[in-house]
């Protein structure tokens, strides 16, 4: 009997970033694998998918199952690493056939967005000490802004009719001056 088995996707998302406190999550993969049987004797099938020598998907049926070389098409979920697939065909005769695919799957490097996104990364961890930091240099200098305004300690009235009340009080505390006439006035240098 003879049949065709490819791999139709084969895909993982990005690898987490780990925290410092412990080992990273495993990424996710998927895969499918297309069958075509193109023997019309054939009388049983059966399809395992491995991921790292773990099972990740078993099905058998009969020849019956499929419509002429039409190919079906079995998913699963796994990791990163070694995926195999692997097809037994057995026929009207007796005759046995056996065929067996396999590809590696990687897990791309997750982004520094995401890396600054994970809670505990050490990308996470450096970005929050930043931003303490800088609020806490924003704080101290707004203390001192706010000393050097009034280095004395001097209360100043809060209102502008508070002021002026304020004025005319220590006004009142001297005597008033005496107003002379143009003529009444002498220059001192004509004496």
């Amino acid at each position: 009997p003879s049949a065709n088995l490819i791999w139709n996707v084969t895909e993982c998302e990005r690898q987490p970033t780990a925290p410092v406190w412990g080992p990273p999550a495993v990424a996710d993969c998927s895969a499918t694998v297309d069958v075509s049987i193109l023997s019309t004797d054939v009388l049983a099938w059966s399809i395992d998918i491995q991921n790292d020598d773990r099972d990740v998907f078993s099905q058998s049926g009969q020849g019956s199952d499929f419509d002429g070389i039409q190919p079906k098409s079995f998913s699963t979920d796994g990791e990163p690493g070694v995926w195999t697939a692997t097809l037994d065909l057995v026929d009207a005769a007796g005759n046995r056939q056996r065929l067996q695919i396999s590809t590696i799957l990687d897990a791309p490097e997750a982004t520094n967005g995401e890396q600054l996104k994970t809670i505990g990364s050490i990308q996470n961890l450096v970005a929050l000490s930043i931003i303490v930091i800088l609020l806490s240099i924003f704080q101290m200098m707004f203390v001192r802004k706010r000393r050097n305004t009034n280095p004395l300690g001097v209360m100043w009235p809060s209102s502008s009719t508070e002021y002026s009340t304020e004025i005319s009080a220590a006004d009142s505390m001297f005597e008033d001056d005496v107003v002379v006439s143009d003529g009444e006035a002498t220059l001192s240098n004509t004496e």
